[in-house]
């Protein structure tokens, strides 16, 4: 299923919708980890339950929207974006390809994923 499916990744953006979280990590308590909160949109517009394993604790879920790890200066692009006017216009940011088993991103993607946070 993996394999022929298709979607592109948007960052959610309704008016009360977290877009993106930041984390501190774990590995280093200095620093941050930055992302975007997305969802796989289909060709038809319907969500589709990904399986996303968090760098957080390890555990996979099937989920409709997951936090991807993103540079800060990405995160602070798209926060401006939304900040603008509400709408993020840098949608999508990225796109599963029908044969490909991971999507490929619009920016340099720096790993991880989240499955929950605070809303």
């Amino acid at each position: 299923d993996r394999l022929v499916s298709t979607y592109v990744l948007n960052v959610v953006s309704g008016e009360n919708d977290t877009s993106g979280v930041w984390r501190v990590s774990q590995a280093n308590p200095g620093a941050r980890n930055y992302y975007l909160i997305v969802e796989a949109v289909k060709p038809d517009g319907q969500r589709l339950p990904v399986t996303v394993v968090s760098e957080e604790d390890g555990q996979s879920a099937t989920v409709t929207r997951w936090g991807v790890r993103v540079p800060e200066a990405f995160f602070n692009e798209v926060r401006q974006d939304k900040q603008d006017n509400g709408i993020i216009e840098k949608n999508p940011i990225g796109e599963k390809m029908r044969g490909e088993l991971e999507p490929r991103y619009d920016f340099a993607k720096e790993g991880g994923a989240i499955t929950s946070w605070d809303e």
